[in-house]
């Protein structure tokens, strides 16, 4: 006795749900495996940027840092090295 299928078409016997199970298990583990790489982009992107950033912040320290080093008046009086023939 023939039954109808889930999607309107008719169903006759047991080897027809078989074939059914085994094409949506198919269509499932394709679309599983094409999330899985649009994941797996966004992640990448995602660490991409975070290390672009990083490097950015690490170039702009050494920057700040080293032209602190160049100009000292901001340091005070007491700490500021001693010069030739000046005071200490």
């Amino acid at each position: 006795m023939p039954t109808q299928g889930t999607d309107g078409r008719q169903a006759h016997g047991l080897g027809a749900a078989v074939k059914e199970v085994a094409e949506r298990a198919s269509s499932i583990v394709r679309l599983e495996l094409e999330l899985a790489i649009i994941e797996l982009k966004r992640k990448i992107i995602s660490l991409g940027l975070g290390i672009a950033f990083a490097l950015v912040a690490a170039i702009m320290l050494l920057f700040v840092s080293s032209s602190a080093l160049r100009s000292r008046p901001s340091l005070p009086h007491w700490r500021r090295p001693c010069r030739r023939g000046s005071r200490c």
